[in-house]
């Protein structure tokens, strides 16, 4: 009789744990994903599932910075991990960070050698420099624009090409 009490308070008592683990697995929300005050996606996860983020969303002028639970103070980053540490209790709305783009600018400088001077042009990268005046120099002659102080290496293909680092010309002089 002990014995069957037993199993029968053991069968009740796994009969609570299944039905309390199955209860806490239906347990749904939606996370809802959103850009600029739309709604980009929504997800409907089970808290004891992996999510899934969405693929970043796209800006002109703009990098995307991330997921976040807090609009526009950005204290709370979202990330996967951060779902299954967080106590949810039903759908919420997470947010797109948005980060303005650095332009990538180059300085190309002209050491003219006691030249005429000619200020140094900073440029926005992939741009076609436009090629300044040639400088003057009592007694000598222009012979053109080189990357080495010894003036041996041309620079007057990359002076009309798009631009994609900084760097300094130097002009070479010829006595008249």
């Amino acid at each position: 009789m002990k014995n069957k009490k037993l199993i029968a308070i053991m069968v009740i008592v796994l009969i609570t744990l299944c039905t309390i683990l199955y209860a806490c697995n239906d347990i749904e929300y939606d996370i809802i994903f959103e850009v600029d005050g739309e709604v980009y996606s929504t997800v409907t996860v089970n808290r004891l599932e992996t999510i899934k983020l969405p693929a970043a969303p796209e800006k002109d002028g703009y990098e995307f910075g991330g997921w976040f639970l807090d609009n526009n103070t950005w204290d709370q980053s979202f990330t996967v991990d951060s779902i299954m540490e967080a106590s949810i209790s039903g759908s919420i709305k997470v947010y797109a960070r948005w980060v303005p783009q650095q332009e990538t600018t180059y300085t190309i400088t002209f050491d003219t050698r006691e030249g005429t001077a000619i200020a140094a042009i900073i440029i926005p990268s992939g741009t076609a420099l436009t090629r300044p005046e040639d400088p003057t120099k009592e007694g000598y002659t222009f012979e053109g624009w080189y990357y080495d102080a010894n003036c041996t290496v041309s620079a007057e293909d990359l002076i009309e090409g798009a631009i994609s680092q900084s760097f300094t010309v130097y002009a070479k002089w010829l006595p008249e």
